[in-house]
């Protein structure tokens, strides 16, 4: 169905609140510019499994689907038509902003058609540095992505050609069905024209996604359809060949003969093993006065993967890996979550607080109430559960390193729905439900299902209510502290642990009534709740991720066997929300998830997961960039006497 745009200015269509995530390691904004040069040296654990590796599908811009590898991407090797600044919440760090788009977009009365001017007079790094981007170089890009031969339909990167089926023709092209993307003009080369099948608020955050940074034309083949990028869909993809476009390049990208077929063509020498070391070098063509995303301090960055490939466990390459940041050889590892014991260690160590930041995950822990199982079909009981349900304990009970990568940080206690980085902080304070065993039971008492009103459920749906628990996410003391809350408002509960494949498959069977689900988590891809909120409460997604069951049909409801006929439905409001650009859009989402909170009760959240972060007494300064829960390289400056 169309949702119709509601017609803002320009300008708006790129206004976004600040989002938070994580600040600076030293130090406020003010502080004097920090030294440019010397050698950034940082790590990957690889095989931890906590972010990912940036060797996981080769550092491809279409098929790298990873923290790691969209930070690379973002601080130093692409840039996009709108980006961010990798900079702390406080200094925009959530803002989308133009970066080779010359301004704001131009977005129709309708919502359909969004027109994106691109600056001129930038160029490729080497090998290319002769040529200029433009226009056609965004095309070429979606076009690869939508390439099945590029993003067959069970892959890393696969995930990307969802958020752009939106554009008219994109799917027809994926399938075979026509030979462009007919939703995407080129009228000059300075001008991108995008048609799209619905109005689409959040498209510039879409399109600050790597995926969509550009391909330059192939000099030596100009019938290469995907460019430069033409024949690299096999093994390591198009990143070992990659061409540049941010202030960074891959050490030898001079040297890459672009005249040779692709299966003749040598990797860059920056990848001194493919998939074991990467090294960046300043690209010459990078101009910093056309760039105020990036301020790229360090003169060379050596990324260190090779925790893949080495035979020793995990545990051991990370406990490697945090003694080498300890001792200054390595500066930062991207993806490592530091143990309680460590971070405790850390945080009463004086010589290394100045080298600790705490920044959030995106991840957030719900439990689950399905709206047409009883008791939890009455929004008294729901209420009551919200208010009974004591997350400081629950924090407390789950903060082990046992329980799954989100909680080897320091978990904060969740009191909305989504992250505060997507809703633009505007929820920072909001908490509706802060524990009250009174309030509970005065919501209890309201209930059907409390028959003498005295604040506790007597009803028999209450005895013997299934709470089925992820069990990576919550071991024994956080299931019977979900029992102890619950059983004072006189909900019996009968836990029951599945590991993650059988409790996704329970809870989203429709037909199984799982009454509550505990432990699982929900994240964003980019910085807008259009990643989050929609897929959680559409009755799309259904079966998927709306765990929920609100927005079910009264067929679905009739089909699945329940005795209530009509649940709660917010589609439309999501659709509104959708339809909205810029601050509108920030706006529409928090205030969803109020009401979500408020008048429907689907989810308790309890926890929110954070990462300590830790960098070496060589670092003076950094930051960690909210768009990819990472550091931001870009942004990470060295002291000056370290080299």
């Amino acid at each position: 169905m169309r949702r119709r745009l509601v017609a803002l200015a320009a300008a708006l269509a790129l206004t976004a609140s600040c989002t938070g995530d994580g600040g600076g390691v030293r130090g406020p904004s003010s502080t004097p510019e920090p030294w440019r040069g010397g050698t950034l040296r940082v790590a990957v654990v690889g095989n931890d499994g906590t972010i990912g590796s940036m060797s996981w599908a080769g550092l491809d811009p279409q098929k790298d689907y990873s923290g790691v590898a969209w930070e690379l991407f973002r601080c130093c090797l692409l840039r996009t038509l709108f980006s961010y600044n990798g900079r702390p919440s406080a200094e925009g760090g959530g803002e989308v902003r133009p970066d080779l788009a010359s301004g704001p977009p131009e977005v129709s009365a309708d919502g359909f058609t969004w027109t994106i001017h691109v600056e001129p007079g930038i160029h490729y790094a080497p090998p290319l540095e002769d040529l200029e981007i433009v226009a056609q170089d965004f095309v070429r890009a979606l076009m690869r992505m939508a390439s099945r031969r590029v993003t067959p339909d069970r892959c890393n990167g696969c995930y990307y050609t969802s958020y752009y089926s939106v554009i008219e023709g994109f799917d027809a092209y994926r399938s075979g069905a026509a030979d462009t993307i007919a939703g995407l003009e080129t009228p000059d080369e300075h001008t991108v024209v995008i048609h799209l099948t619905e109005p689409t608020g959040d498209l510039p955050d879409r399109l600050a996604l790597g995926a969509t940074a550009p391909i330059p034309p192939n000099p030596h083949r100009p019938d290469a359809v995907y460019g430069v990028a033409q024949g690299h869909h096999r093994g390591y993809g198009y990143g070992p060949f990659l061409v540049a476009s941010g202030p960074y390049m891959i050490e030898g990208a001079q040297d890459l003969d672009l005249s040779v077929p692709p299966a003749e063509q040598a990797p860059l020498s920056g990848w001194v093993e493919p998939g074991h070391e990467l090294v960046l070098v300043r690209n010459p063509s990078w101009d910093p006065e056309t760039d105020e995303l990036r301020a790229a301090y360090a003169d060379r960055i050596e990324v260190d993967d090779s925790g893949v490939w080495r035979p020793s466990p995990a545990r051991a390459i990370a406990e490697e890996l945090a003694s080498a940041v300890e001792a200054g050889t390595v500066d930062h590892v991207l993806d490592l979550a530091y143990t309680p014991a460590q971070i405790r260690r850390y945080r009463t160590d004086p010589t290394m607080q100045g080298h600790l930041t705490t920044a959030s995950t995106g991840l957030v822990f719900y439990i689950v109430m399905k709206l047409p199982v009883p008791p939890f079909d009455d929004l008294y009981v729901r209420r009551a559960v919200a208010y009974a349900i004591d997350e400081a304990k629950l924090r407390r009970s789950v903060a082990h390193p046992r329980f799954g990568f989100a909680f080897r940080g320091q978990p904060m206690v969740a009191t909305h729905i989504a992250p505060d980085e997507i809703e633009g902080n505007l929820l920072a304070s909001y908490d509706p439900y802060p524990t009250s065993l009174e309030r509970a039971r005065q919501e209890m008492a309201l209930s059907r299902y409390d028959r003498d009103h005295d604040g506790l459920c007597d009803a028999p749906a209450c005895r013997s209510v299934l709470a089925l628990v992820k069990r990576d996410n919550m071991g024994q003391a956080g299931a019977e502290e979900v029992a102890a809350s619950l059983a004072a408002i006189g909900i019996d509960l009968q836990v029951e642990f599945a590991p993650s494949g059988p409790f996704f498959r329970r809870l989203n069977d429709v037909e199984e009534k799982v009454p509550l689900g505990v432990g699982q988590g929900f994240r964003y891809d980019y910085l807008n709740a259009s990643t989050f909120l929609p897929f959680l409460f559409t009755s799309e997604y259904i079966g998927l991720w709306n765990w929920s069951l609100l927005g079910a049909t009264r067929s679905q409801l009739r089909q699945g066997g329940y005795e209530v006929t009509t649940v709660p439905n917010v589609d439309d409001r999501i659709g509104r929300c959708m339809a909205l650009t810029g601050l509108a859009q920030t706006e529409c989402w928090a205030d969803l998830d109020r009401y979500l909170m408020e008048e429907v009760v689907p989810f308790v959240p309890y926890l929110a997961s954070e990462r300590t972060r830790v960098v070496s007494e060589r670092v003076a300064s950094s930051s960690f960039s909210p768009a990819t829960g990472v550091l931001a390289l870009d942004r990470t400056a060295l002291v000056e006497s370290s080299e």
